[in-house]
Order: structure tokens, then sequence, then C-alpha cells
């Protein structure tokens, strides 16, 4: 197995939730603005799998609502700090003027003068033989099919959860029919509609409600 860092932007975690995180994993927490990252170390063949069990993972421990898997972006100084070079050195590699053979990774976008994958990064730099994080991360594919799956997860949850509460109130609604006392005319079998808070059954002038 294989370790994959893996960043994610999550709902606001309890303080419960975040204490059982840093029980099984190799994790941090930071806020940012409205915003809560939680990075995470997890094992698995593939940055994608490794992915699917640490979100499934999360759910389970912590109740961890997953938004998306984030991408872990640097631009030039960023690379020169994690690398422990100058700015200029890190241009040269941009340019391919010392590394011809080994092509710098292309930006991940251009703003502010280009910002790059720190996965597809650091994998430069292991093909490169210059030092290198240990542990691995996604590219941009694996982060498009990690988020491509999470988005799928989470819209089975929500249908799973209005199956739920479809059924729940099904039953209510049975339920309130088969408490009916016997002297008085049951309604006719209809399906029942959600959202609806009252069965109402008329009999001459008497009416009794259920809810």
């Amino acid at each position: 197995m294989t370790e994959f860092e893996l960043i994610f932007a999550v709902d606001q975690l309890t303080d419960d939730a975040i204490d059982a995180i840093y029980d099984r994993y190799d994790a941090l927490v930071a806020g940012h603005g409205d915003m809560t990252l939680l990075t995470v170390t997890a094992e698995g063949p593939t940055p994608v799998a490794a992915g699917k069990t640490a979100v499934r993972d999360l759910e389970l421990l912590a109740g961890v609502i997953v938004q998306r898997c984030y991408e872990d972006l640097v631009n030039r100084k960023d690379i020169a700090e994690r690398c422990n070079v100058s700015p200029q050195a890190v241009g040269l590699w941009i340019r391919g003027d010392r590394q011809r053979k080994h092509p710098f990774p292309q930006p991940f976008n251009l703003v502010g003068g280009g910002v790059w994958l720190w996965g597809e990064v650091n994998e430069w730099l292991r093909r490169t033989y210059k030092p290198q994080d240990d542990v691995h991360y996604p590219c941009r594919d694996d982060y498009a099919e990690i988020n491509r799956w999470i988005a799928e997860h989470r819209a089975q949850k929500r249908m799973l959860h209005v199956d739920f509460s479809w059924s729940s109130q099904t039953q209510v609604a049975a339920g309130a029919v088969a408490a009916i006392p016997p002297h008085i005319e049951r309604p006719n079998e209809t399906p029942f509609e959600p959202g609806g808070d009252w069965v109402t059954i008329e009999r001459r002038t008497e009416r009794v409600g259920y809810r």
C-alpha cells in the first residue's frame, strides 16, 4: 500500500469529531474563513482508492460531511520554500533550462503567474532525483475522479434520506388509519401524499383527525 496525503473541504467539525480524527489519523484541521480543510494521510493502491476509503471512514468515525477533495496548489514562492531552493532556481526548472529531459509539470492554472499541483511537482522532483516528500499525492485526473465520486456519493446519501423519510411518513399514515375506531367509516385507500399533517375522516357530522 502507498501513503497519500489528501485534503478535504468539509463541513464544520465539532471538538469531539476532531479528537476522533486525531486519534485515528495523522491529520491537520485548518479553518480559512467559512471553509474547513481537513488534511489526512491515507493508504491505498491508488490515490482514488485511498480517497474513497478515507471519505467513508471519516463519515463513520466522526460524522464528517466531505464536500470535495481540495487541490494542494502552490505558486513559485511556495515551491521554492517547500524545496528549500531559491525562486530563481524554480524559474529555471519551469523554463526547462536545467532539466530538458524532464519537462516541469504544466501549471494547473495561470492565475498570478501560475499555480501548480504540489503532487505533480513532487513527482517531478522524484523523477529528477531531487529531495521530495516521501508521501504521495493525487494528480489532476485523480482529483477529478475523486470529486466525481464524492458528488455521486453525496447524491446517493440524499436519495437514501428521502426514501427513508417517505417510508417513515407512509408508515405513520398507515398507522393512523389503522387506529380509526371501528364505528367510524374508514377512508378509501389512496396514496399518501408526503407533507400532509392530517388524515381526516368524515361521517355525517363527526370529524376525527389523526396526526
